[in-house]
């Protein structure tokens, strides 16, 4: 494959099965994508699957020594990466035809340093239904995409339906949990950009019925206080910025962070989450809008958030 500019990042994990129409989308693409696969250890023939399909189609493959989780290993792919911008998937999503050719133009007439797309969710084979209602398409600065995503309204926390100009990423930390680790990571990076270019084409696909279907079978009692560390570590990136502008749209989004975080304990009390431990999530959550810098070392987190943001990427492979 001739040098493509744009990557498209897949982490994968037990993935064998969920690959095939990923692989379509990816060769359906016109410019041509680089996918760079980055694989923690499994139990089944993702290695094998991923080896094939990459040596026949001139991708990469980067196979973890141990289990880095899905966003050390998005950052072992940037780091590997070839193209001039970087763009997301997971192994049981695809990407329209047009993918890259969208992206590729909307990056050179807006001069933008991210983008964000509309996306399809897919709950059923065949069918798909469009994203929340959008905005018109428009360019944003940072204040205001950050605004936005904090008030997960018009700009969602996902990775999958951005881009990135690559400069953007690198260097950018970030917080190594399960779930919730995609939203301090673009705090991060919307930070850094001058400007953000929003527009409604529909680019993504994404499985929803199986991020139900796993949320549905296996709720654990580690997702309340998960998606607590995120916010607290998006409020820890601001108090290291100092912008008070920032600071300011932080601390105004308690209220919405409040609403969501109750959900994940309905959740999190079905997988075991005691009451005691559930009330001092909702405390802790308190700390979001506190007039000086959070203590990342408190012992009320036991250690956990102090541990979980890391500000160098990851050598797993």
């Amino acid at each position: 494959m001739g040098m493509a500019k744009l990557s498209l990042i897949i982490p994968c994990y037990n993935s064998g099965g969920h690959l095939s129409k990923l692989f379509a989308s990816i060769e359906r693409q016109s410019p041509k994508v680089e996918a760079v696969f980055v694989l923690d250890p499994s139990s089944d023939d993702s290695e094998s699957i991923l080896r094939g399909f990459c040596e026949e189609n001139g991708h990469k493959l980067f196979v973890n020594r141990s289990r880095l989780g899905v966003m050390a290993s998005r950052l072992v792919g940037i780091l590997n990466s070839g193209g001039e911008y970087v763009a997301f998937a997971d192994a049981d999503d695809f990407l329209e035809d047009d993918f890259s050719k969208k992206i590729l133009e909307a990056f050179k007439t807006s001069g933008a340093d991210i983008l964000d797309f509309s996306f399809y969710f897919d709950r059923d084979e065949g069918v798909s239904k469009k994203s929340f209602l959008r905005l018109p398409s428009r360019k944003l600065d940072k204040y205001q995409a950050i605004k936005s995503l904090l008030g997960d309204v018009y700009m969602r926390g996902y990775l999958w339906n951005k881009a990135f100009k690559k400069e953007i990423l690198l260097g950018t930390p970030y917080i190594n949990i399960p779930y919730f680790e995609d939203a301090p990571f673009l705090f991060c990076c919307l930070s850094r950009a001058d400007s953000i270019f929003r527009f409604n084409d529909a680019l993504y696909h994404y499985n929803k019925q199986t991020a139900d279907d796993s949320l549905t079978n296996h709720p654990h009692p580690e997702r309340a206080l998960e998606h607590l560390l995120a916010f607290l570590s998006i409020r820890h990136y601001a108090d290291i910025l100092g912008d008070e502008r920032i600071l300011k749209a932080v601390r105004g989004s308690y209220l919405r962070s409040y609403f969501s975080l109750l959900y994940d304990l309905s959740v999190s009390k079905k997988g075991g989450l005691g009451k005691e431990e559930a009330k001092k999530i909702k405390r802790a959550l308190r700390l979001l809008r506190s007039k000086t810098p959070i203590p990342v070392d408190d012992p009320l987190f036991g250690g956990l958030l102090e541990a979980c943001i890391k500000h160098d990427f990851p050598t797993g492979v």
